[in-house]
């Protein structure tokens, strides 16, 4: 590891010595903030692409392109914007870094000592922190496809730290990990480790330099180095649930990220659900941390917009038994209401089963005995998101609201906004 350090130190001092400007060594692409609408175009995919070709297949080829469906994405306003946000943070990460300089010649020979030593107070601080964002999403919005459009649209991998080009200064401008099932600082390390090992373009220099017996106060500080060698510019933690926070377990995973931002100069984007951001923010400093940077939340779709007719119309159109038209008739779209409530995964179900069907059925065009039939597959399919939106339309509607009951389990309140969770106050 401080092999790698010192090699990574020479090549910032080399350039630091011939005074690049910061401009210069950033990534040309990174320079200038997208706009919305390239944003927009990034972010969003079409499960099956409607070709003669397709729509000429046979039913089983048709059945196999019609799951592709699920892959289908069409980013918000917001999202899009966010996607911008994203951006400019890591240009700024690079900016503030100076990944050239003789500060940042410093800090990776400060790292390369507290590795060798073994100590955390030997760990450099970064010039400028990083900040915190915390993405709230309720299950079934469509959130967790979104962050993984966005960090594959921003740059997901390492680039340039293995090249035959020796000059060169690797980057990697969104890294994203998933956050641990068992919520332990450990297997955060592990998580982290792994990802950068699958990145390497030959061979893994960790799976054989990095031990399950290295010292426990040697495992933050590989991360740490880690990512300022590589220059990250933005962590995305993803997938945190009421079903794998533990506020005892992951507060010293918190912790740990305050820290990085700290020591790295790396921003970090925390994507987790309503209940687990009540816990955080009862956590004082490190909530402060967490939010410094803002934060937002994606929510169920609102049925009556006009993004959500707009959807419909494009996932309608993706059928490989019937021509495109530029209204969605009014029945599919009733019965894509009515059973998806407005989630954006459920959405996308909806649309592969009724497509599906019709292949199955040779159906040019559906009627309401099919769309009924669908309707009920769909239920039986989407159980959680049914008794979520069931029992909210009931609170709403209740005179009494002391009285509604809400499902038991810590699953259920990830399928809230932070104002449901609120208003109901939610007992886990």
């Amino acid at each position: 590891m401080s092999e790698l350090v010192m090699s990574r130190a020479a090549v910032c001092e080399d350039r630091a010595e011939r005074q690049v400007s910061s401009d210069a060594i950033i990534p040309l692409a990174y320079r200038i903030r997208p706009t919305s609408g390239t944003s927009q175009k990034l972010l969003s995919n079409v499960g099956v692409q409607v070709t003669s070709e397709a729509r000429s297949a046979s039913p089983t080829e048709k059945l196999s392109l019609l799951k592709r469906i699920e892959r289908s994405f069409y980013p918000t306003k917001l999202e899009s914007a966010l996607h911008c946000d994203f951006h400019d943070v890591i240009r700024m990460t690079w900016e503030n870094n100076e990944p050239a300089s003789p500060a940042a010649i410093a800090k990776y020979q400060a790292f390369a000592d507290a590795i060798q030593d073994a100590s955390p107070v030997r760990m450099p601080l970064a010039k400028h922190r990083g900040s915190g964002f915390i993405l709230r999403s309720v299950i079934g919005s469509g959130a967790a496809r979104y962050v993984e459009r966005s960090v594959q649209a921003l740059g997901p991998s390492l680039r340039n730290l293995d090249s035959e080009e020796p000059s060169e200064i690797p980057y990697w401008p969104a890294m994203m990990v998933s956050w641990p099932s068992c919520g332990t600082e450990e297997r955060f390390y592990a998580n982290f480790l792994s990802i950068f090992d699958g990145s390497l373009p030959r061979g893994s220099y960790f799976k054989t330099g990095f031990h399950r017996a290295a010292k426990r106060a040697l495992r933050p500080i590989y991360v740490m180095a880690l990512a300022s060698i590589a220059n990250i510019g933005i962590l995305f933690v993803t997938g945190v649930t009421s079903a794998n926070f533990d506020f005892v377990k992951s507060h010293s995973v918190l912790s740990f990220l305050d820290e990085f931002m700290g020591q790295t100069g790396t921003s970090v984007v925390f994507c987790c659900t309503a209940p687990v951001y009540e816990q955080i923010s009862a956590m004082g400093p490190l909530f402060t941390a967490m939010t410094s940077g803002g934060e937002e939340e994606i929510c169920w779709l609102d049925p009556s917009s006009e993004f959500y007719s707009e959807i419909n119309l494009n996932l309608y159109n993706q059928s490989l038994m019937w021509e495109p038209v530029d209204a969605v008739p009014e029945s599919i779209l009733q019965a894509a209401v009515e059973s998806t409530h407005g989630s954006r995964e459920a959405l996308n179900t909806f649309y592969r089963l009724l497509h599906t069907a019709a292949v199955r059925q040779n159906k040019e065009e559906p009627d309401d005995k099919f769309l009924d039939d669908v309707v009920k597959d769909m239920v039986r399919q989407t159980t959680p998101c049914q008794r979520v939106a069931a029992f909210l339309d009931e609170f709403n509607q209740s005179e009494k609201r002391s009285d509604a009951k809400f499902p038991k389990g810590a699953q259920w309140s990830d399928y809230l906004s932070l104002e449901s969770y609120r208003m109901l106050g939610v007992d886990e």
